[in-house]
């Protein structure tokens, strides 16, 4: 009997020093996911988000450059709410998204993105017509 007490003395013990996972309650995790198919999943080099509230009370919330990996961005510790979401591809494959998301632990936590295709053109062949201007029919010079 003594040896059970004390085996179960010494386990309460040693779980009441363990650190625990705390779950943010206040927070949600994001995962964005920018759908590259059209560019045969090429990797996006950066992307700037913009989360802002719903009720517009908190401007800019989250401002940040991120570096997707496989083109997923994590984001971390977003308060629960209803966001306007700005994404700004930077590089190669620039794209400009916007989008109402939920944030809170039962919406869906993973919103993709689907980039357009990108053309590049090599150096000279690309051919911009040239452009004539009438300077007699523009509104500074005609005659009232």
């Amino acid at each position: 009997m003594i040896k059970s007490c004390t085996l179960l003395t010494l386990l309460l013990v040693i779980f009441s020093n363990l650190p625990a996972q705390k779950r943010h309650k206040d927070s949600v995790s994001l995962t964005i996911y920018l759908n590259n198919k059209a560019n045969d999943q090429a990797q996006v080099d950066s992307v700037y988000l913009i989360f802002d509230r719903y009720d517009l009370s908190g401007a800019g919330l989250v401002k940040k450059v991120f570096l997707p990996i496989n083109n997923t961005i994590q984001v971390e510790k977003l308060p629960k709410g209803k966001y306007y979401v700005e994404v700004y591809c930077l590089g190669n494959y620039p794209g400009h998204f916007n989008k109402m998301i939920m944030a809170h632990p039962k919406a869906r936590s993973r919103h993709s993105f689907r980039l357009r295709k990108q053309e590049f053109y090599p150096i000279g062949m690309a051919y911009i017509p040239p452009q004539k201007v009438d300077f007699s029919h523009l509104s500074v010079t005609k005659s009232k």
